[in-house]
């Protein structure tokens, strides 16, 4: 039985499915880095998008402020709490 066995897999073809198999786990941590590598640039452009987006709303609501307001200090702003 095991010179039927090897006569069907010969060392030819056990090598292709070496660098078959090896191929393949190359392919899939590659994919697997370029997924993770996404998720992170997706996290960190919805955390600056935010970042941005509560500037802006901060300004705006500075820029509606009248103007002798928009200094008033943490020890002034105490005297109102």
């Amino acid at each position: 039985m095991e010179s039927k066995l090897t006569g069907v897999m010969s060392d030819g073809f056990v090598e292709a499915m070496w660098e078959t198999l090896i191929t393949l786990a190359t392919a899939v941590a590659i994919c697997i880095s370029v997924i993770s590598l996404s998720a992170h640039l997706n996290e960190t452009r919805a955390i600056r998008g935010a970042a941005i987006q509560s500037s802006a709303v901060r300004h705006a609501a500075d820029a509606r402020l009248p103007s002798g307001g928009a200094g008033m200090g943490a020890q002034e702003s105490a005297h109102f709490n």
